[in-house]
């Protein structure tokens, strides 16, 4: 009996731990000879039933001025996939994803992608 309310009680929390995640697959600065632009690209997920994706926000780090440049991407809900454009002046940046979302009963939060530093003329 202790067994079946453990493997049960272990049911219900792994799918709770695999929560919304974010990835950045591509940063292109400069994009067709467009200055001042990066593009950036990336995937998501989250825990269907418990987790609804709101939005994609798009951060663009300026080095060393600590500058932050963000702007709303797109989210694709087939594929899972998010794309977006942030407009920058020439400088060297650390890029990322935030992925806002809902986790049933419904608190708001964000996950981020990891990061990628580019320079944009």
């Amino acid at each position: 009996m202790n067994r079946l309310v453990c493997a049960s009680a272990l049911l219900l929390v792994v799918p709770l731990l695999m929560g919304a995640t974010c990835t950045l697959t591509e940063v292109k600065p400069n994009p067709m000879g467009m200055p001042n632009t990066v593009d950036m690209k990336g995937g998501w997920s989250t825990n269907p039933g418990a987790e609804m994706a709101l939005s994609i926000i798009l951060h663009a780090n300026n080095f060393p001025t600590g500058a932050t440049n963000q702007s709303t991407g797109q989210l694709i809900h087939s594929p899972k996939t998010w794309t977006g454009r942030a407009g920058v002046v020439a400088g060297t940046y650390s890029c990322y994803g935030e992925l806002k979302f809902v986790r049933v009963p419904g608190d708001m939060l964000s996950v981020y992608s990891d990061n990628q530093v580019v320079s944009v003329n």
